[in-house]
């Protein structure tokens, strides 16, 4: 199966070696190998049209989580067994599995009734959960942050979240959490670097570097895509995807290109890079590979 129809991917990622991936599309799982795309068999307890993402768990596992509280431990093309969250008035778009995956961090927003008459209260908030081997630990709303669209634990153990709106939040002990904004634009997604420090990035080229203390430094990007994939590298280099099958890679504190114009409308969904070479699904299926002469 190759690339068909930009929309055709709405989620996908690589395992660990970045050799084969998985994806969902609009009415099924896609298996991708050197061979190509296959459809996967279906999973009863799974509707797909809820999910809003996927991540690796361990070996032959993924996280699957999205609209109506969504989350739970995935065997593509076998079982799905489903984590309760206290509320499924939630959408998930977001999460951080750690690296023995006992502990899951999931972000996105909480959505309420329709206010009533001369109600002010906000209409949705940020969510953040988190789920210790399949049981809720955390459950905590922001009200100062609107939805949340990535996380991850910088190496010094703080879960750090992005979202619209620039906004930066963090978990604090105890389920407390703490939001700052830092640009007007809506940050699609953020990673932590081996130094302590994060990257973050989103709409209209917007990138972001993130002191351990989360101290935001704005960093030039060649690009005025939208940026909505993230990854970093066993050097620790981190690699950006953008609309129009765009990929930049950091270096000294700015974001360079190095995609030629691929003449394609379709946006990069998920992202792996190991030393030199470079790999990229988009969201009509095609797969983008490459190599970087140097760094």
């Amino acid at each position: 199966m190759g690339p068909t129809a930009q929309g055709l991917i709405r989620a996908a990622c690589f395992d660990s070696t970045g050799e084969s991936a998985v994806a969902v599309s609009r009415d099924c799982l896609l298996y991708w190998a050197e061979s190509g795309w296959t459809r996967l068999p279906s999973t009863p307890a799974l509707d797909l049209t809820r999910i809003r993402g996927i991540s690796c768990v361990d070996s032959g596992a993924l996280l699957a989580f999205g609209a109506g509280g969504l989350v739970g431990r995935l065997v593509p093309g076998t079982s799905f067994d489903g984590w309760v969250l206290p509320r499924s008035n939630i959408t998930i778009y977001g999460a951080h599995v750690d690296p023995d995956g006992a502990v899951v961090t999931v972000v996105g927003e909480h959505r309420y009734d329709a206010p009533v008459h001369g109600d002010t209260r906000p209409t949705s908030t940020a969510a953040i959960a988190q789920l210790a081997r399949g049981r809720t630990t955390v459950m905590a709303d922001e009200i100062s942050c609107g939805r949340l669209h990535a996380v991850t634990r910088l190496r010094g153990g703080a879960i750090v979240a992005c979202g619209d709106f620039g906004a930066i939040a963090r978990l604090e002990r105890g389920g407390t959490t703490h939001c700052t904004s830092i640009c007007a634009g809506h940050l699609q997604a953020i990673a932590a670097l081996p130094n302590g420090s994060a990257v973050a990035v989103g709409s209209g080229g917007h990138a972001f570097s993130l002191s351990p203390d989360l101290e935001p430094q704005l960093e030039p990007a060649q690009t005025t895509r939208d940026l909505r994939a993230l990854t970093v590298d066993s050097d620790g280099v981190a690699w950006a995807g953008s609309d129009r099958a765009r990929i930049l890679r950091r270096s000294a504190g700015s974001w360079a290109r190095i995609s030629g114009d691929l003449r394609v409308d379709s946006s990069v969904v998920a992202l792996f890079a190991h030393t030199l070479a470079i790999r990229a699904i988009c969201d009509d299926g095609a797969i983008i590979e490459g190599t970087a002469e140097s760094r």
